[in-house]
């Protein structure tokens, strides 16, 4: 990892915050995705062009 971290210029720890980082933001999409889903199952017409 040190050498990956040395290659691309970062440290450690901005590789490791940026994972979780992505992590948090993938959970919030999910957690946004299933909210629309179930909002589009209970009005179906909603949203339709």
């Amino acid at each position: 990892m040190t050498y990956s971290c040395d290659v691309f210029r970062i440290s450690r720890q901005a590789y490791y915050k940026q994972k979780v980082n992505v992590r948090v933001k993938q959970e919030q999409a999910k957690d946004i995705i299933s909210k629309v889903q179930s909002v589009r199952i209970s009005m179906p017409r909603q949203g339709n062009t």
